[in-house]
C-alpha cells in the first residue's frame, strides 16, 4: 500500500511503500523463479501434492495471473486444509485482487493454524492498514518482529505504521533496523528518504532515494520522491538568490 505525505504546504506528495511476505518454504530455493509448467509437471505425477499447487499459485501471481493464483491455491487447502502457507499466500493474492477483507481472513486463518507466523502477521498487518486500521497493523507488525527479530520487512512496515500516527523517532528507528538486516530493501530507502526530508535532511534524503533506484531501477515511486525534493530544493534556492 502506498501512501502520501504533504511537504512544505504544497499539493505535491512524497510517497511510502510497504512491504509484502510470500512463503514457499517447502523449497529451499527461490521458488518464484521457477516457471508454471514445472509445479504442473509435478501435478501431473501426483495429483495429491497440495505444495505443488501453492507453489503454481505463487508464479501464477508473480505473473499478475491472480484468477489463477487463487484457484491453485484454493486446491491446495481442499487437498491440505491445515497448510497454513496457502492461506497466507492466497491472502496475498487476494489483497492484490482487492478483496482485502477476504485477505485479512486468510491471514487470520494461517495465524490460527500456526501462530508463530511472522509473515502472515505481516500481511495482515498491511492489510489493516489498506482498511486505515493503523493501531491493529502496528499490534500485528510487532507480533511479526516478536517471532521473527531478523524480519526486515516487518521493521520497514511498522516504521511507516509509526510514521503514520506521528512517531517519527521510533519510525526512523525501524527504517534503520531494515536497513542495518537488508542494506538492499528499497522500500526502506525510499520511507527513510521520505521522513528524512519531512525533516529538512535534503542530502540525506536524496542519497537514500539515489539508493532505492540503484537497487531497483524501475522504482517509480522513488524517482517521484526524489523530484520533488530537487524541486524543492531548487525553489529555496531560487528565493535566497531573490529575496
Amino acid at each position: 500500500m502506498k501512501w502520501g505525505i504533504s511537504i512544505l504546504g504544497t499539493s505535491t506528495r512524497l510517497r511510502c511503500e510497504t512491504e509484502g511476505s510470500i512463503d514457499c518454504r517447502s523449497l529451499s530455493f527461490d521458488v518464484m523463479q521457477l516457471p508454471v509448467r514445472e509445479y504442473s509437471s509435478a501435478i501431473r505425477h501426483d495429483p495429491c501434492l497440495a505444495l505443488a499447487y501453492s507453489n503454481r499459485g505463487n508464479a501464477h501471481r508473480v505473473k499478475g495471473q491472480l484468477e489463477e493464483a487463487i484457484a491453485d491455491f484454493d486446491r491446495a487447502l481442499a487437498i491440505n486444509p491445515s497448510l497454513a502457507a496457502a492461506f497466507n499466500n492466497r491472502g496475498l493474492a487476494r489483497r492484490l485482487k482487492g478483496d482485502v477483507k477476504g485477505a485479512i481472513a486468510d491471514y487470520g486463518r494461517a495465524i490460527e493454524l500456526q501462530p508463530r507466523y511472522a509473515a502472515a502477521y505481516n500481511n495482515r498487518g498491511n492489510a489493516y492498514r489498506d482498511r486505515g486500521l493503523t493501531e491493529e497493523a502496528l499490534v500485528d507488525f510487532n507480533r511479526a518482529i516478536e517471532h521473527n527479530p531478523v524480519f526486515a520487512p516487518a521493521y520497514n512496515n511498522r516504521g511507516e505504521a509509526k510514521q503514520e500516527l506521528g512517531d517519527l523517532e521510533g519510525a526512523m528507528a525501524d527504517y534503520d533496523t531494515a536497513l542495518k538486516l537488508n542494506s538492499r530493501l528499497w522500500q526502506a530507502l525510499n520511507n527513510r528518504g521520505v521522513l528524512r526530508a519531512l525533516r529538512g535532511d535534503t542530502a540525506g534524503a536524496l542519497d537514500d532515494f539515489d539508493r532505492a533506484i540503484s537497487e531497483n531501477p524501475a522504482y517509480a515511486t522513488a524517482y517521484m520522491n526524489r523530484g520533488l525534493v530537487l524541486a524543492t530544493k531548487n525553489r529555496k534556492a531560487k528565493a535566497e538568490r531573490d529575496p
